[in-house]
């Protein structure tokens, strides 16, 4: 079983596009099944602007791409990890 699944685009010179698609249905897996998700960034490709569910990419830099997906960002740990932070607080 999973434990954890951390996803995120590519960057770089030969960075290749991440599908808005493929991250939304990793994401929504992870939810049903009850798996933590974590989603680092983009990558050198983001979702295009305009429609919220369209599947074009375009590439615009790390920066700009960002790592919301939908207007969200998705932080998710496993809880043993969250509890060996706090004890190093």
């Amino acid at each position: 079983p999973l434990d954890w699944v951390v996803a995120g685009g590519e960057t770089g010179a030969g960075a290749r596009p991440t599908r808005p698609s493929w991250v939304r249905d990793l994401r929504d897996s992870c939810t049903v099944a009850g798996v933590p998700f974590f989603f680092k960034q983009w990558g050198e490709w983001g979702p295009a602007p305009g429609e919220p569910w369209d599947d074009r990419v375009v590439r615009c830099g790390r920066r700009v791409a960002g790592r919301l997906i939908d207007g969200r960002s998705w932080d998710e740990i496993p809880q043993m990890l969250r509890q060996r932070i706090r004890k190093r607080r």
